[in-house]
């Protein structure tokens, strides 16, 4: 499905993403963000939900609070520091290289590495509002309580804490 949880307006808006950023470009980092980011949060079948009701102009109060409040405030953030290697690099038919303009300079790798790390920390606190959100109304968000397990879907983050278990 190709719709969209937020718009590139609304991530402008609500990002240091700067307004002369190419649509094309922050298109590519939403929908990478919401099946790679949004969706393991959330779980397939509320999200599959969710860009079922922004296509056919049908999402009930609820979810557009969900949206509006917690969804669209994530996904920007996660965009911020999704969107710097692309802006920062070109893919070409022969090479991948750096991205300069007349005015500006592209950040040397660490510089890109650091400032994306600052956004991720921005990041945090929104997934765990949005997770907490879920939490706190699940009552009104079925989907994400009564998933549908199979291959294809993913369960719902629920705020897992993710650790690096080694066995030797």
């Amino acid at each position: 499905m190709n719709a969209y949880l937020i718009t590139t307006a609304n991530v402008k808006k609500l990002t240091y993403i700067q307004g002369n950023v190419d649509d094309a470009i922050l298109s590519i980092t939403i929908k990478r963000v919401q099946d790679n980011i949004i969706q393991p949060i959330i779980g397939t079948s509320l999200y599959k939900r969710l860009l079922a009701g922004i296509t056919a102009n049908d999402l009930n109060a609820d979810e557009e609070t969900l949206l509006n409040d917690y969804i669209a405030p994530c996904i920007a953030s996660a965009c911020d520091y999704k969107i710097i290697y692309p802006l920062a690099n070109k893919t070409r038919n022969k090479t991948v290289g750096s991205n300069n303009d007349e005015i500006m300079s592209t950040a040397t790798l660490e510089a890109q590495t650091q400032l994306r790390n600052e956004y991720r920390k921005d990041f945090e606190p929104y997934r765990l509002a949005l997770i907490g959100f879920l939490k706190d109304n699940e009552q009104d968000y079925p989907e994400y309580y009564n998933w549908v397990c199979s291959f294809e879907n993913r369960p719902p983050d629920k705020g897992r804490t993710k650790t690096n278990i080694r066995f030797l």
